[in-house]
Parts: C-alpha cells; sequence; structure tokens
C-alpha cells in the first residue's frame, strides 16, 4: 500500500501556494510602509553648529531641507529651527550672497547637530574626526 503521489498536481499546488504566500507579504510590506509614511513625524527643535573653516563670514551659509523646502540663515555659528526629526537638510551659501556658491554636508535632523564648511579642504581630515569611534 503505497501512497500514490501526482507530482504535477503537487507541484502546481505548490507554486500556487507559494505564490500566495510572496504576494501576501509583499502586500503587507507595501500596506506597512505606506502606513508609517502617512504618520505625521515627531517635530523637533534642532540647534545646528557651524564649524566655519572658509575664509568667508557664517553669515553666507545656510541650511536647506531636501528637496526644496523651509531655509534657517546662520546668525554667528548656530541657528535653531523647528522641523521633523530625521529631516534631510543640506548646508549651502546663503541666498543672500549669490556670487557666493557652496554645497556642504547632508544630515538627518536631530536635536543637536554640527556642520562643517569647509571650503578648501584645510579642516581636520575624515581620519582625526573618527580618531576613539571604534
Amino acid at each position: 500500500m503505497y501512497l500514490k503521489i501526482n507530482f504535477t498536481k503537487f507541484k502546481k499546488v505548490l507554486t500556487v501556494f507559494a505564490s500566495i504566500v510572496v504576494l501576501s507579504s509583499g502586500s503587507w510590506f507595501i500596506f506597512n510602509e505606506i502606513e508609517e509614511s502617512s504618520k505625521p513625524k515627531e517635530m523637533i527643535q534642532a540647534t545646528i553648529h557651524l564649524v566655519n573653516y572658509c575664509s568667508v563670514s557664517n553669515n553666507s551659509f545656510m541650511m536647506q531641507s531636501i528637496p526644496e523646502g523651509p531655509r534657517a540663515f546662520f546668525g554667528g555659528s548656530k541657528v535653531n529651527l523647528r522641523a521633523p526629526k530625521g529631516q534631510k537638510m543640506q548646508l549651502v551659501a546663503s541666498s543672500r550672497y549669490p556670487d557666493f556658491s557652496f554645497e556642504g554636508p547632508i544630515i538627518f535632523l536631530t536635536e543637536e547637530n554640527t556642520v562643517i564648511a569647509d571650503c578648501e579642504g584645510k579642516g581636520p581630515s575624515t581620519l582625526e574626526g573618527l580618531k576613539g569611534k571604534f
């Protein structure tokens, strides 16, 4: 008494079952991402400190959210702003000085941030910044 298995039907059933599992998990992932993106992000009061190694004043820089969005101008060496946590921001030349161009680092906003303006590569090297991190 052996159990007779039709492998052709078994393959079809297994393929259908695997397809249902893949489609279900994919749908769950997509709907979960849509739900997460629709939630309002936590708003924070952020402070961004500027370390300026350029020969221009701190007022020549501003922070701009990416993609195009709100801007914050430096008054001295820091700027305070209210924005969503994790917002992408970039250090750029201030729109008040159209003859000056600069694109600096992109950061993801937290409560305390530091950006470095290094126009000529005279600031601390990347390796120096990594000392003590590992």
